[in-house]
């Protein structure tokens, strides 16, 4: 699975509260924390999508004329990986023109879904010049298969309802290491250079699934029924091992009455591995079971397991 990141930092600009220095003989020391709007750009969100399938068809047997409408929508299966507050930390000391710091932040996200999916019933009509009908066929499209409903004579339309869910996990945390050097100063203001060393880890799992039933009555002899309990689902990891890289930018203070602005900007490249791993699982739970026929199939017994393929 491959995947892009992209975490678009929304308010850099404005600082939590006025920054805490503790002025001595041998420097200043200064403490931050910023607030920063933070959103998700670039990962898949797109789980699949559910598909319902009409067809109308009409028999006129009296002129030997067959007609048949068909038509397929379908809605995305989306997750939705909420925009977040979080917080920068800085902790710097300065002397005269040089200094050093150390500053972080970290994002996590997720979201999970659940969903149901059914097929009606088909309808049909006749008089004396034709038959006609409607049938549908409603499911849920994964991993870019489309998967139909399996046959089950529990349901009214014996095609089984379609049970699908989702989640993703993302994570990411980066720290700075890093020297400063000032470039410009005034009263009350300065540009500085930043250099240094960025270290950082971007995780992110997936899980996407979903389940039917497939039911057949008598199937094996006169009141043992065949039982299909079937699951799909598949597990995606993206585990990075800790990154490192050089990290270099530029930041700017100024101060009016008691009114402070700070602007920051800064580029880095992040070196390391990823381990991408992932598993597809297919299982068929297939029982003979006994119980009532006709009537609401509400419960059964399970009388001997078969192993499924």
């Amino acid at each position: 699975m491959k995947w892009r990141v992209l975490v678009v930092v929304a308010l850099m600009l404005f600082v939590a509260s006025n920054a805490v220095h503790v002025e001595e003989a041998k420097g200043e020391l200064s403490i931050q924390l910023e607030p920063m709007w933070m959103d998700v750009k670039g990962n898949d969100l797109h789980v699949g999508d559910v598909f319902k399938k009409r067809v109308d068809w009409r028999d006129d047997y009296v002129n030997d004329i067959l007609t048949e409408r068909y038509g397929i929508t379908y809605d995305p299966i989306n997750l939705d990986m909420k925009d977040k507050l979080t917080l920068r930390t800085e902790i710097s000391y300065r002397k005269n023109q040089w200094g050093a710091g150390l500053s972080g932040w970290w994002f996590n996200t997720d979201d999970s879904l659940r969903g149901r999916v059914t097929t009606p019933e088909e309808v049909w009509g006749f008089n004396e010049e034709a038959i006609w009908g409607t049938w549908y066929e409603n499911g849920v499209q994964m991993w870019d298969h489309t998967i139909g409903p399996v046959y089950n004579e529990l349901e009214p339309s014996c095609s089984s309802p379609v049970n699908y869910f989702a989640k993703n996990n993302l994570g990411v945390w980066t720290a700075d290491l890093f020297g400063i050097r000032t470039l410009a100063e005034k009263k009350d203001s300065h540009i500085d250079l930043t250099f240094g060393f960025k270290i950082g880890r971007p995780n992110n799992d997936k899980e996407e699934g979903q389940s039917q039933r497939a039911f057949i009555y008598n199937y094996f002899e006169e009141g043992k029924h065949f039982d299909n309990q079937i699951t799909l689902q598949s597990k995606s990891k993206a585990d990075y091992s800790l990154m490192g890289g050089p990290v270099i930018g530029f930041q700017g203070k100024a101060r009016y009455k008691g009114l402070g602005l700070e602007a920051l900007i800064n580029q880095s490249l992040l070196i390391g591995k990823v381990k991408q791993s992932g598993t597809f699982t297919d299982i068929d739970d297939i029982w003979v079971v006994t119980g009532p026929v006709g009537g609401p199939f509400t419960r059964v017994k399970q009388d001997e397991y078969l192993e499924g393929k």
